[in-house]
């Protein structure tokens, strides 16, 4: 798929291209972290989206009791890439082995990655921040955050610890300063490397996510100064972690001061089947390119780790969903 644009675009520009981004009242499918429920509880605030159900654990729809085939393929899918004609998401995974292939499902996906141009052949260029930063950037952010905030915006997808003095760093500050400027991360972008940053992180945000019943979890990279990991409050069903989510939800909108939502109880599950680390060479012997794998595959999501495999899932019919099983 060719680059949306050669040069930095405006949030204005974008929204033209992906005018459901914008557009008020929404519904809503929920990723499985927190940048997920961030980002959620950001347009729940700013444009009035509703919940209606989650996509967790890559291969498992949950939907509020109810929800019709039309509505989901209506509602935006909220930090997800999903590779489907009708369905619009917002999401960053890398979709492209190297730009060769149209990947016209992904046509109403809103992907910085995509945007840029960025594949897997360029990964060290990969998206390096979260999906919160994303909407952020098209919707403006609350004028005068105090230093909490800029705290909890740099969480999502450890982003302050890409943001250290490390390999990634230089891609952050490039992404952050001539893609998505957003004022809050470009004006504490050097203190994110510094011990207080990290001291005020552990004293004053993590004991308050702690006491939301989410574990911190166990990033592959860890902060520079005091060896802390990311806190992903990844999650596999919406059901059993409801109290947990809400807490966060609540959580995000009393440091935010956004109204919060309700995360959906009563939801129904619709299970798809995950296929990991399918190998790159494999689906071109059998598949010729991408886009035949795509679509002979029935492939409902998917992202690329790494250069030579594809993880994928298959399987969540929507026209299934509600029916009694």
């Amino acid at each position: 798929m060719p680059s949306e644009f050669v040069d930095p675009p405006s949030p204005d520009t974008v929204l033209e291209r992906f005018p459901w981004a914008g557009e008020p009242g929404k519904s809503m499918v929920i990723g499985a972290d927190i940048d997920a429920i961030l980002s959620a509880a950001y347009l729940a605030d700013r444009l009035d989206w509703e919940p209606i159900g989650f996509y967790a654990g890559f291969d498992r729809l949950y939907t509020v009791d109810g929800v019709t085939r039309d509505e989901l393929v209506d509602a935006v899918w909220v930090d997800l890439d999903i590779s489907h004609p009708e369905i619009a998401s917002i999401g960053h995974h890398i979709l492209e082995f190297d730009g060769t292939n149209a990947i016209e499902p992904h046509g109403s996906s809103l992907n910085p990655n995509l945007l840029r141009g960025v594949t897997h052949e360029a990964f060290s260029r990969k998206y390096p921040l979260g999906t919160l930063h994303l909407v952020t950037w098209l919707h403006g952010e609350s004028p005068s955050p105090t230093p909490t905030q800029k705290l909890l915006y740099w969480l999502p997808d450890s982003s302050w610890i890409n943001a250290q003095s490390h390999r990634f760093r230089d891609n952050v500050r490039d992404w952050l300063f001539e893609w998505v400027p957003i004022e809050s991360l470009t004006t504490s972008f050097e203190w994110t490397d510094t011990a207080y940053f990290e001291e005020r992180l552990a004293d004053e945000l993590y004991p308050r996510i702690e006491r939301t019943g989410f574990e911190r979890g166990r990033g592959q990279v860890t902060s520079r100064h005091h060896g802390l990991g990311g806190y992903q409050c990844t999650f596999e069903d919406p059901t059993t972690s409801r109290k947990e989510l809400q807490g966060l939800v609540d959580l995000a909108a009393a440091v935010m001061e956004w109204d919060a939502f309700d995360v959906p109880d009563g939801l129904v599950e619709t299970r798809g089947t995950r296929h990991w680390s399918y190998s790159y060479s494999t689906l071109r012997k059998e598949y010729g390119d991408l886009d035949t794998f795509l679509n002979a595959e029935d492939v409902f999501s998917y992202a690329i780790p790494n250069r030579n495999t594809i993880n994928y899932t298959t399987g969540i019919d929507l026209s299934a969903v509600g029916r009694e099983r």
